[in-house]
């Protein structure tokens, strides 16, 4: 991947500025159909700092094989597992497995702290719009998020209800996930009140 990713990290790094793997890319495009070959390729539009970033796979029934060359010298290849999910109607949903902790994700990322493709949570990431704000809700909202992808499930906002036990998850291990999504929903209300109450008091 020659040129991206060199360097070491020394604050944490926007969504916005890694490489993406949807999954609902690739199966809109068909690359997950077993036996498919792809390639994906990222470059940039900076003239001050060009680069470009080209990944290979093939996709088999359970997994897809990336393959690609770090630092124009190492080269990877290595298995992310899908998930396939039942839908309501018919057919199912494929979602990835983070290489590393295993989470349920649409996409994994590549920045330039870690030679794999990860899920948000296992590099750090942030959204630009929170790292930039330094909003305490915004990093509310993140623990909750958190919390629920560690549930099999997604956080909502107030749609939220949070999910049963899921199969392989041991009781105290789920109570204590479900315990501190009570405390975070509940700083994030007072949070949000105590923002409209400056608010409604900066109108008079």
């Amino acid at each position: 991947m020659g040129g991206y990713g060199s360097g070491r990290e020394s604050r944490k790094r926007a969504v916005e500025d890694c490489l993406c793997l949807n999954v609902n890319l690739l199966n809109r495009e068909g690359y997950l159909q077993e036996g498919s070959y792809f390639t994906l390729t990222w470059s940039s539009s900076n003239n001050w700092n060009k680069w470009t970033a080209k990944i290979s796979g093939i996709s088999h029934e359970d997994y897809i094989v990336l393959d690609y060359i770090v630092n124009q010298e190492r080269k990877l290849n290595y298995k992310v597992y899908l998930d396939k999910v039942p839908m309501n109607l018919g057919g199912y949903k494929n979602y990835l497995k983070c290489p590393k902790c295993n989470s349920r994700v649409e996409k994994i990322y590549k920045s330039g702290a870690s030679a794999y493709f990860l899920c948000r949570d296992c590099l750090d990431l942030v959204y630009r719009s929170s790292k930039e704000s330094g909003d305490e809700s915004a990093r509310v909202r993140r623990e909750l998020d958190k919390l629920y992808r560690k549930l099999g499930s997604k956080w909502k906002g107030i749609y939220s209800v949070i999910p049963e036990k899921p199969k392989n998850m041991h009781y105290k291990i789920y109570r204590e996930i479900r315990d501190k999504i009570w405390v975070y929903e509940m700083e994030l209300d007072k949070l949000l009140i105590d923002s409209f109450n400056k608010l409604k008091n900066q109108l008079g």
